[in-house]
């Protein structure tokens, strides 16, 4: 007789089902930010169905105009003022373009640049496909940038952009001081560009938000293009060669710390490095990136100074089996820092 199989059926509760008060209050203690998102959610889901709407008649209502609209004043009834601020602003943006082409031109880190170019892109297609009007009691000045104000995109703001992005590249180069000083000076262009009505608030915000995002896809585009092939390293320096950065040469970095490795367990197994060469790894931190590679540059030019000096001392056939042990050893770590 066949005895029939029941399969046991599982039943999954909903997530929520399972909760309990002690749950909702840990919840609100140690993840109080998105429990603020969420009232914030509920609160601007009351403002925005109870709202009148802004008559197509009517200017647009601008809360940073609203805050201020004193400034604005100052500035209408002193036009030497409003070109002093813009030539100053005029300024910050030139510290901004030097500051992010100096880091690609003379660093070598693109990463900025980068960011800047798709950041201006977008903000291109996006400007030219809704063309905001102008703010009726604008301030133009032939010292702001662009030249005059002829005409420019009002969505998003660049200016706020560009900053935000200089300012990530120093705090990720550890350049912080210098970074407080853009986001200082970030702050007093908003609240210039706000008083002068040369952008409403959402684009000062959106140029906040589009510098973080830009800067970061363009930290993925340098990473992909670091991974997308491999690197030959049968005693050739391809960089050096070439002189392009590192990111340009697709240069694959895990591939680079791998051979690394594998580099540095050949030599201690042949007896090349021993344990001083690990004491002199752990000396070397952020504050002295080459610490090693200094150290052992100081060791070969001291060594040639006192094979010279050992030449007239010791017999011809001793020194060419010193001088080739020296050369083997320097030939082994110059491969070791090439890499």
């Amino acid at each position: 007789m066949m005895k029939r199989s029941h399969k046991k059926k599982t039943h999954i509760k909903p997530s929520f089902m399972t909760w309990r008060l002690n749950d909702v209050a840990y919840v609100a203690r140690y993840h109080w930010v998105p429990c603020v998102f969420a009232l914030g959610l509920l609160f601007f889901m009351a403002v925005e169905y109870t709202l009148f709407m802004i008559p197509s008649s009517s200017p647009p209502f601008d809360l940073g105009f609203i805050a201020t609209r004193h400034l604005h004043r100052v500035l209408s009834s002193s036009p030497a003022l409003n070109t002093l601020l813009a030539a100053l602003n005029t300024v910050f943006v030139l510290m901004q373009t030097v500051y992010i082409l100096w880091t690609f031109l003379i660093e070598g880190r693109p990463r900025s640049t980068i960011a800047t170019v798709f950041m201006f892109t977008c903000r291109g297609i996006l400007g030219y496909s809704t063309q905001l009007p102008l703010p009726q009691e604008f301030l133009g000045s032939g010292a702001d940038f662009p030249v005059g104000n002829v005409s420019f995109f009002l969505f998003y703001s660049g200016h706020v952009a560009g900053s935000v992005i200089a300012s990530l590249d120093m705090r990720r180069m550890q350049r912080s001081r210098l970074a407080w000083t853009f986001d200082i000076l970030n702050v007093l262009q908003t609240i210039r560009l706000l008083g002068t009505r040369g952008h409403y608030t959402i684009d000062l915000a959106v140029g906040v938000g589009a510098g973080i995002l830009f800067d970061f896809l363009a930290g993925k585009y340098v990473d992909s293009q670091c991974k997308t092939s491999a690197v030959n390293f049968n005693g050739h320096h391809i960089a050096s060669k070439t002189g392009l950065p590192l990111w340009l040469l697709g240069f694959a970095a895990d591939r680079l710390r791998a051979d690394m490795n594998r580099l540095l367990s050949l030599l201690f197994h042949q007896g090349v490095l021993d344990e001083q060469f690990l004491q002199l790894q752990q000396l070397q931190d952020e504050s002295s990136p080459n610490f090693v590679s200094e150290v052992v540059n100081i060791y070969f030019h001291e060594s040639e100074r006192l094979l010279m000096n050992l030449r007239s001392i010791l017999c011809l056939r001793a020194l060419e089996v010193l001088e080739h042990e020296y050369c083997y050893l320097k030939n082994k770590l110059h491969e070791l820092f090439q890499v």
